[in-house]
């Protein structure tokens, strides 16, 4: 048994969960394919997010991935 399934044994076996985090919110997102714990911003192509990057005028982050999409699409990811 991980930590995780320690402290939050619903999660593990529930398709949907909601955690209290402090900051943000947690939602399902049009992402660009991208692997979990990526930076978000907005992207090219209408309502859609994808990489952060750091250049000037780029807009700021605004969401990270929790979860490794397998295309682009629907992704669980965290709004800053």
């Amino acid at each position: 048994m991980n930590k995780c399934d320690a402290l939050y044994p619903r999660v593990a076996t529930l398709s949907i969960a909601s955690v209290v985090t402090g900051v943000g919110v947690i939602l399902n997102i049009n992402c660009d394919d991208l692997g979990a714990g990526v930076a978000l911003m907005m992207g090219a192509t209408e309502g859609r997010l994808t990489t952060a990057t750091n250049a000037a005028g780029a807009p700021k982050c605004q969401a990270v991935t929790l979860e490794n999409n397998a295309a682009a699409g629907l992704t669980k990811c965290q709004t800053l």
